[in-house]
């Protein structure tokens, strides 16, 4: 009896990987496109005259407003999203609401660009209306998100035991991360046979993926009163309510969880938007080759999912994190030591490989630190708000640090960092771990 409670739940694992694996799709054809969609036009953009593609003029600095859209989004209504889950004891109204929505105004923005006239690219007064329609897409792809992400990620940790969170967790990840290779692989093929295809066949896929989702998952009913919903409980100040259930030590760890996520993309963010100038600055190779690091850091990140899911049955959730940061420590050591490609691709990929850890293990340590699963959705909330905080703060500074010292080393710089804070800060922290059989009950 006590064996099965430990087995993996593929009915469990399956939907919510392909749900995962459904917004990774969305992400990375949304981020290859709609950026060219928007600067489309604007000369400096295509100063080659390589473009196919009309759009709206945009400058790069503008279209990197409206891309940042959904980090904005995701830090204002991360938290207030999940506590207005847990208060009103219901996640998948927000799931089948909110996910449709994004998907289908996903598949309309190819459409809405094909109303730019060859006459008019790039002429963004004569494009106010489809820029117009354009922006309220855009909003309701990110509100989409935002209403859908935490509900998701709360209702995961209800339904998987603590002692395989970590676990099914890996598999998850792993089922994602082939939504984004699938994404990445397929999405210039498709758009050079239309520019709409896309779109179309990953915004189909990733409905099939909610249809799935929703037939298959059982919302537990019983863990929440609807009655305890109030208008306050869905603002900030209920937010910040969710602790005062919660023990001194619970709070305490709860913080030291969420500074250790901050931390760890604190470290990623650098590599995700400056490293392939990097390779251009300092090992002097072209933008194509550059462009391979991403997809380096991503085959091992994918590579790692499973293995850090499975550590913590050995070296602990802490253990494994530590351990996360190690690897990303000594790979960026290497990096400023050693200026070789070989070298960057070798280390990039094993930093990815570590950099699995704060996915796989933060989430279900957060889930495990909590006095009960009414509180989830706040938590994860505040989670993803730390992940999200961390990006949007860390690119502008070490962006900032790249400029005053003249130097793309300090890439390495900003993971080496952080991950050192994060280490001692890893310390303080003493719950988290799996459930013994006699706490769970």
């Amino acid at each position: 009896m006590e064996e099965k409670k430990e087995k993996l739940n593929w009915k469990i694992i399956l939907p919510f990987g392909f749900m995962l694996a459904g917004w990774s799709m969305l992400w990375a054809v949304y981020n290859n496109f709609v950026p060219v969609y928007l600067q489309a036009g604007n000369p400096v953009f295509d100063a080659a005259g390589s473009a196919v593609t009309f759009g709206f003029g945009l400058t790069a600095f503008a279209a990197g407003l409206i891309m940042s859209i959904d980090n904005f989004l995701g830090l204002v209504s991360g938290p207030i999203v999940g506590r207005w889950s847990d208060k009103i004891g219901k996640r998948k109204i927000f799931i089948k609401i909110a996910t449709p929505t994004s998907i289908i105004a996903f598949m309309l923005i190819p459409f809405i660009v094909k109303l730019v006239s060859p006459e008019n690219n790039g002429l963004l007064s004569k494009l106010m209306l489809p820029f117009g329609i354009l922006t309220l897409c855009i909003m309701a792809v990110v509100f989409g998100s935002a209403f859908s992400t935490v509900p998701t990620y709360a209702l995961r940790y209800q339904l998987i035991p603590s002692k395989i969170r970590s676990q099914a967790t890996g598999y998850i990840e792993l089922i994602g991360a082939f939504g984004s290779i699938l994404a990445y692989g397929l999405s210039g093929l498709l758009y050079g046979i239309s520019s709409f295809l896309p779109f179309v066949i990953f915004g189909v896929l990733f409905l099939g993926a909610v249809f799935f989702f929703l037939r298959v998952v059982k919302e537990p009913q019983d863990w929440v009163p609807v009655t305890e919903a109030s208008v306050e409980s869905r603002g900030l100040k209920g937010v910040l309510n969710v602790f005062k259930d919660f023990t001194s030590k619970q709070k305490l760890n709860v913080w030291l969880v969420l500074i250790i996520g901050f931390l760890f993309n604190f470290a990623i963010a650098p590599i995700q938007t400056f490293g392939s100038s990097y390779v251009v600055n300092v090992l002097h190779m072209n933008e194509g080759t550059a462009a391979s690091m991403g997809a380096i850091f991503f085959i091992g990140y994918l590579l790692g999912t499973v293995p850090m899911g499975y550590l913590p049955k050995w070296l602990k959730r802490r253990g494994t994190l530590r351990l996360g940061g190690i690897i990303g420590i000594l790979a960026a050591i290497v990096l400023i030591a050693l200026k070789n490609f070989t070298v960057m691709q070798i280390m990039v990929g094993i930093m990815g490989f570590g950099f699995a850890v704060p996915q796989i293990i933060l989430y279900p340590m957060m889930s495990d630190i909590v006095p009960d699963e009414k509180s989830f959705g706040s938590v994860i909330g505040l989670q993803i708000f730390s992940f999200m905080l961390a990006t949007t703060l860390s690119v502008p500074f070490w962006g900032k640090m790249i400029d005053l010292f003249k130097n793309y080393n300090m890439v390495w710089i900003a993971v080496i960092i952080p991950l050192v804070i994060m280490l001692l800060v890893s310390f303080a922290v003493t719950l988290g771990e799996a459930k013994t059989d006699d706490s769970a009950k």
